[in-house]
């Protein structure tokens, strides 16, 4: 849901599918951030089969938060790191995302 752009329609199965997890594991996850507050379910008013998931001010709050600290781990870790070998991970992990994504036809 916040990776997605602002107008896309984030649906339990589209994130299901985007996540590579099973319709019913999404669900599942969906339950308990709907518990804590962090999403909303609303019906799609085009599809009523469907519902619309979509973060809370407190779902964008902890989203920032994380972001946020896995920038600090990434630093802290990356500090070891010459400049050199930085761009050489960096380089090796694009390839391997890379394919990755051709491998699961993304």
């Amino acid at each position: 849901m916040a990776t997605t752009p602002k107008d896309a329609i984030s649906t339990p199965s589209s994130l299901a599918a985007a996540l590579a997890i099973a319709p019913s594991s999404m669900t599942h996850r969906l339950d308990k951030m709907s518990e804590r507050g962090l999403i909303l379910r609303t019906p799609d008013t085009t599809n009523r089969t469907r519902m619309i998931v979509t973060l809370t001010s407190a779902g964008w709050e902890m989203f920032r938060k994380t972001i946020q600290a896995g920038d600090v781990v990434e630093s802290d870790v990356l500090a070891q790191l010459s400049e050199t070998e930085r761009e050489t991970l960096a380089d090796l992990l694009e390839r391997a995302i890379a394919g990755l994504d051709d491998a699961l036809g993304s």
